[in-house]
């Protein structure tokens, strides 16, 4: 939740970042670019707002307890069992990725960000147990980043999409020269969905199996 508290604010730094590249070949894009300033200006003074109002106490006590039951298990479980307890959800964790991949279809950005969104849950525990596992090197890590980053390319172009839109709503712009830059955000989105289709199946070389999760000794 306090995550989310920073997300339009992220997106449209990145949306700035793009939209920036297109302004000396679409004259819409300068526009565009201007009508984003201020729209992260806003989203600037909100999220300031939203961390003044965040309270980290309940979270901190649910840290604390989780630091003794870590601290009970390294004193009483051993280390055998301790693994397999916590390899068994990293098992499950990939068996949804899988799942909802087998779901992603060419026409729905949706299905992307499902799968998205459940292969970083996976990835953030192959990085937390990386110390335990031989086999998840910073080569490794790296190629999770990538193939994440791959899918979330295709979730910014579709917000920026529906930014553009609701731009086109809110302000008088030459309609034309709208439409051609609309047209090339569209082919984009359309390029980096066909980029994480040609490299969906990767996602293989990431399953885990005997050799990643052989866990070294202390």
């Amino acid at each position: 939740q306090y995550l989310n508290s920073f997300d339009e604010l992220r997106d449209t730094h990145v949306q700035l970042v793009h939209i920036r590249k297109l302004t000396d070949g679409f004259p819409a894009a300068r526009a565009f670019h201007k009508w984003l300033q201020k729209r992260e200006g806003r989203f600037i003074r909100q999220t300031r707002k939203a961390i003044k109002r965040t309270k980290t106490k309940r979270l901190g006590v649910r840290i604390v307890e989780l630091e003794k039951e870590i601290r009970w298990c390294h004193k009483e479980m051993p280390r055998a069992k301790a693994f397999g307890a916590v390899w068994h959800p990293v098992n499950r964790a990939f068996a949804r990725v899988m799942q909802l991949r087998r779901r992603v279809k060419a026409g729905s950005t949706e299905s992307i960000h499902r799968t998205r969104v459940a292969f970083k849950r996976y990835r953030y525990m192959l990085e937390v147990l990386s110390p335990l596992l031989p086999a998840v090197t910073r080569e490794f890590k790296r190629a999770l980043r990538d193939y994440q980053a791959m899918m979330g390319d295709v979730q910014d172009a579709k917000i920026l999409l529906e930014t553009f839109d609701e731009f086109m709503r809110r302000t008088a712009i030459d309609r034309p020269a709208a439409k051609r830059l609309r047209n090339e955000l569209t082919r984009r989105r359309r390029r980096l969905i066909q980029n994480y289709l040609n490299a969906a199946d990767k996602l293989k070389l990431f399953q885990p199996s005997p050799g990643l999760a052989k866990a070294k000794t202390p």
